[in-house]
């Protein structure tokens, strides 16, 4: 029986050549992983695709990284926090692009899925308190600190 201990090693590999700057050999690995159809890569393709789109975004390649944040959230499912790290990491670009409203949109959405979905409990607290802050972080980008508090507050107040 395979088990997940050379996809986590190959995976985790990756991650340290993503931090290290070695984008282009992690950027291998990742698609190595992601051309496996085992239902190890097959059940990892969400955080695949979040990777490849980071690795998209620090080479500048805006266009490609919304093409694979967009791929992570579809494969999702009904992964309510797989959803929910997708749609973050878009937000988080539509901000790089200067589309402040658009993002703000995309966070509500999450707002609204996690609404939407009946999940209870700590885990959904979490990913609330994780939106909010990151609404947080775009009006404080945006220059509005007003707003920036507002949603700061209220992301704290998830968590306690």
């Amino acid at each position: 029986k395979k088990t997940k201990i050379p996809f986590l090693s190959r995976f985790n590999r990756s991650l340290a050549l993503l931090k290290g700057g070695e984008l282009e050999e992690a950027k291998g690995i990742l698609y190595q992983i992601g051309e496996n159809r085992s239902s190890t890569a097959k059940h990892a393709k969400g955080k695949i695709y979040l990777a490849l789109g980071h690795v998209a975004a620090m080479d500048g390649n805006i266009d490609e990284a919304v093409d694979y944040f967009e791929n992570s959230f579809d494969v999702a499912g009904d992964d309510i926090s797989a959803m929910a790290r997708g749609k973050k990491c878009f937000a988080m670009v539509q901000v790089k692009n200067g589309q402040i409203a658009e993002a703000l949109s995309t966070l509500e959405e999450i707002l609204e899925d996690i609404s939407n979905s009946g999940s209870e409990g700590r885990t959904v607290n979490i990913l609330k308190a994780e939106t909010w802050n990151a609404m947080a972080w775009v009006y404080k980008n945006d220059g509005d600190l007003s707003q920036a508090k507002n949603f700061a507050k209220l992301g704290e107040s998830c968590i306690w």
